[in-house]
């Protein structure tokens, strides 16, 4: 496989040097990101030399649908056993875990938080399904920075010069504006020539003529303060970002009705169940009064790298 350093999408402008305090302050206070959960089930998990997926799965899923999610996300991509694929904001690797067990793809996952990438490797090391062990990896790295040297493996051979396809669910939302533009165009320069982009992100649903906002002050301090968001662009706007970044054939669903739905029962769900932890509750609590006030909504896009 060829080292070199992958070159700019052709047309487009070279990424500018990205800010350190663009990086957002409340993604590590975030509840949901909160990793008690994860050690306390680790722990009970410690005297068992293998894991299954759904060892895992009660904290593991920070996306929206579970495995029905990412079969739907795979459909998509018409992914292939010989598939490589980039996860944005990947977690503890749950979503490469499922990729590699169920379409034997290589996954490897790009992981700000370095406690997240640690507990994924550990995951990762630990699964009763070799190909999990063989073919996903999770990198703690900003990707916004990513180089192909961050990708070079144990052997010291890099992975891939690029992927067939690149993922992220539910992590763009925590991008400032700013970034955005430079996300899509990083994501592009890591794509084949056709490849394919899918995410599964919050937007804007109240903008007049895709430019006026009508959140409120409280939805958007909420959107700042405990998911984490300080932009949600409109429909429109992100479609254009995207087109704007080197992707075309841009299908843009919306799964706010579904999404909805899923944000309420699970806010219930997690109420009733045992030992509720308040602050998780806040959180699942706040993300379903944000849905079911009408003006945030759900979408998973689908793009091909020009």
């Amino acid at each position: 496989m060829t080292t070199s350093r992958i070159k700019d999408v052709e047309g487009e402008q070279p990424m500018r040097e990205v800010q350190d305090n663009e990086a957002n302050p409340n993604i590590p206070n975030m509840a949901l990101y909160n990793l008690s959960r994860a050690h306390s089930l680790l722990a009970t998990l410690s005297s068992k030399p293998k894991w299954t997926n759904a060892h895992t799965s009660s904290f593991d899923c920070l996306h929206y649908g579970g495995d029905t999610a990412i079969e739907h996300c795979a459909l998509k991509l018409n992914l292939q056993s010989h598939h490589h694929v980039l996860d944005i904001g990947s977690g503890f690797s749950a979503t490469g875990r499922f990729l590699a067990s169920k379409y034997s793809a290589y996954v490897i996952g790009i992981e700000l938080q370095r406690e997240s990438h640690e507990l994924a490797e550990r995951i990762i090391s630990r699964n009763v399904d070799p190909r999990v062990v063989e073919r996903v990896r999770s990198v703690n790295a900003d990707f916004l920075r990513l180089t192909p040297e961050s990708l070079v493996d144990s052997d010291g051979k890099l992975s891939s010069a690029r992927a067939d396809h690149v993922v992220s669910l539910l992590c763009i939302i925590h991008f400032p504006e700013s970034a955005r533009c430079d996300l899509f165009r990083q994501a592009a320069r890591y794509l084949k020539p056709g490849g394919k982009m899918y995410v599964e992100d919050f937007y804007d649903k109240s903008c007049d003529s895709g430019t006026i906002s009508h959140l409120t002050e409280r939805e958007l301090r909420q959107l700042r303060e405990v998911v984490a968001c300080t932009y949600l662009p409109s429909a429109s706007r992100y479609m254009e970002d995207v087109a704007a970044t080197g992707f075309e054939s841009i299908e843009f669903e919306d799964v706010s009705e579904k999404w909805t739905e899923f944000v309420r029962a699970r806010a219930e769900k997690y109420r009733a169940s045992e030992k509720p932890n308040a602050e998780l509750q806040g959180f699942y609590d706040t993300v379903a009064e944000l849905f079911q006030g009408g003006k945030v909504g759900g979408v998973r896009l689908t793009a091909v790298r020009r």
